[in-house]
């Protein structure tokens, strides 16, 4: 018998329990557990889900929610044993993708520019929106693999995550990166020097 069995009828019991084991109590039926993997991954999910559509931050909850509903309906598929966030991220992924094919993205790098004019310094304000204007741009002319490895490694995934959401090798996963970064300090014009970058 495994230790969280003998809590099963506290209902303290619920938020102390793994994301895996929660989401196994829900493929039994107990709904109240989904609370635990809502509560555990909202903050995380929004942030992943963000990025593909430009910091639309109302689009990438409205499409985290969907994900909650899809993993509550898919929650069949769900192999227990392995772990719940890649199989998690990968389903709000591909929802994501099929919310990019339907609409163009709203927001604009202007709208970065009219935050950082916010601030005290008009100069500085003007420099780092120009900043941003270039990295948003060379961020987009990446190929769609390596721009979403580079925003995955960037929010804190692991490799073997962003394998696993992505469905391919950590190898190519690292691979991607390397070849993400080169490009990115080629087209922002970063120098290699043999003692760093210049």
């Amino acid at each position: 018998m495994r230790g969280n069995e003998v809590l099963r009828g506290w209902p303290w019991a619920v938020s102390l329990m793994t994301e895996e084991e929660a989401f196994e109590r829900v493929q039994e039926g107990d709904r109240e557990a989904f609370t635990v993997i809502v509560e555990g991954t909202r903050g995380r999910l929004v942030t992943f889900l963000a990025p593909y559509f430009r910091w639309d931050l109302s689009l990438a909850e409205e499409v985290a929610q969907r994900a909650y509903v899809r993993a509550f309906e898919k929650r069949a598929q769900y192999q227990v044993g392995r772990p719940f966030r890649p199989w998690f991220f990968r389903l709000a992924r591909n929802l994501a993708l099929d919310e990019l094919r339907s609409r163009k993205p709203q927001v604009s790098v202007e709208e970065f520019g009219d935050i950082l004019r916010s601030g005290d310094d008009p100069a500085r304000a003007a420099s780092q929106e120009e900043e941003v204007r270039k990295l948003v741009e060379a961020m987009e002319s990446l190929p769609p693999v390596q721009k979403e490895v580079a925003d995955m490694v960037r929010q804190g995934f692991s490799y073997r995550e962003i394998a696993e959401v992505l469905d391919m090798s950590e190898v190519s996963a690292r691979n991607n990166l390397a070849h993400a970064v080169k490009k990115l300090r080629q087209l922002l014009g970063v120098v290699e020097t043999q003692g760093g970058r210049e």
